[in-house]
């Protein structure tokens, strides 16, 4: 389950650790702050990126870069974060460094039979272009309200949802190879990349609509739920370490 729901085990692993995380990273100085964050960002969206297998990887630990650089960033060079000309700078050389390498890689398969199967070798998630984007992004959408932006937070809350229904095993294993023998017996694949783009923006906001459904309508309740069910545990903890003193 792990394994295949991976964004299940690390969203959890990181969600009880980063009370540490941070508790370590208020009491860096800046410089010892600056080095972790540089080591952690070079030798994982650098080396890591490059030559995959390189000081141990996971996506743990490229949330943990990623985590250490966003704080590095409020506290120190919040102001350079909030340049409108910075962040366009790094989302458009972002973008275009992302796009780029898969279009060379693509290109070069096509001619060089060595990387006629690395065409996903430079898509991991720490592609440094992809965080230079992710932070250009942010910065853009908080400019001008702060670190507690209410449309953040909010679509970052669903995230979980969105992965558990977007990569459902009912989706992966039945939905998506259903989906393409229908293309394949009435339109055929002549346009496959189109028909590729229309499955995953729809499959996309899909879940997208579906996870704020959940949290509107269902998360109240089963906060309820759970509430209730951990009063009563509670109780009976007690009533079974009463019992435990009588013996």
């Amino acid at each position: 389950m792990f394994a295949l729901n991976w964004y299940v085990t690390a969203y959890v692993i990181f969600y009880l650790a980063y009370p540490g995380i941070n508790l370590m990273l208020d009491n860096l100085t800046q410089r010892q702050h600056l080095l972790t964050t540089l080591t952690l960002v070079v030798m994982y969206f650098g080396f890591a990126w490059i030559k995959g297998d390189m000081f141990f990887p996971s996506v743990l630990l490229y949330w943990l870069a990623a985590y250490v650089s966003v704080s590095y960033i409020r506290h120190y060079t919040i102001k350079t974060f909030g340049n409108k000309n910075v962040l366009l700078t790094g989302a458009l050389i972002g973008f275009t460094g992302m796009v780029g390498i898969d279009s060379l890689i693509n290109f070069l398969g096509l001619h060089v039979g060595a990387l006629s199967n690395k065409a996903t070798h430079f898509q991991g998630h720490n592609n440094p272009f992809v965080l230079l984007l992710a932070l250009s992004l942010l910065g853009l959408a908080i400019r001008k309200k702060g670190w507690s932006s209410r449309i953040v937070n909010y679509l970052s809350s669903l995230s979980l949802f969105v992965y558990v229904i977007h990569e459902n095993q009912m989706v992966r294993v039945f939905l998506r190879p259903l989906y393409f023998v229908y293309i394949k017996q009435h339109f055929g694949f002549d346009l496959i990349l189109i028909w590729l783009l229309l499955f995953a923006v729809g499959l996309f906001a899909l879940s997208v609509v579906l996870s704020i459904g959940y949290k509107e309508l269902l998360e109240p309740w089963v906060g309820r739920a759970c509430g209730f069910v951990w009063s009563k545990l509670g109780k009976l903890n007690k009533v079974v370490v009463m019992l435990e003193r009588l013996k």
